[in-house]
């Protein structure tokens, strides 16, 4: 059985993500306070484990995110788009869903809405399926797009 996997292009705003040319691993890092969490994933999109590294220069976004594009090369990995599984990681806030909370609550309790809301919240669901989005959580909500990029946060 084939699992989804999930497209995320290296952003120079809110994460960075590589491919490793030795071994095909790919990685997802974004800052957590003072440190640079790299998830990691298998060519296949399986979450393997995480890295962490104390950053230098914890005053300026853009600063730290080029500090963990830095990071990232001397790990092995250069930019570019990679495609993972759904995934959970409680602990750092981070995870995959198929939709925003707003449109989760209503296909989990449809009846807590109103007839009307719930017309608009149908439509809602079918349009964001139809388009291929999903939710990346990394401390914020970035809902995606089919090919990757950041939409919303």
């Amino acid at each position: 059985m084939d699992m989804k996997v999930y497209p995320i292009k290296d952003s120079q705003d809110y994460f960075r993500t590589g491919i490793s040319s030795a071994d095909g691993t790919q990685a997802l890092c974004a800052r957590q306070t003072n440190r640079a969490i790299c998830l990691k994933f298998s060519m296949d999109g399986r979450f393997l484990g995480l890295a962490s590294k104390l950053l230098s220069n914890q005053d300026n976004d853009e600063d730290t995110l080029e500090e963990i594009g830095n990071w990232l090369r001397q790990l092995g990995f250069h930019p570019g788009t990679i495609h993972v599984q759904k995934f959970v990681l409680p602990e750092l806030t981070a995870e995959i869903k198929d939709m925003p909370d707003y449109l989760q609550e209503y296909v989990d309790s449809p009846s807590k809405f109103s007839e009307d809301r719930r017309e608009d919240l149908s439509r809602c669901i079918g349009e964001w399926q139809r388009a291929g989005g999903y939710v990346l959580i990394w401390n914020e909500e970035y809902e995606m797009n089919a090919e990757g990029d950041v939409e919303s946060t």
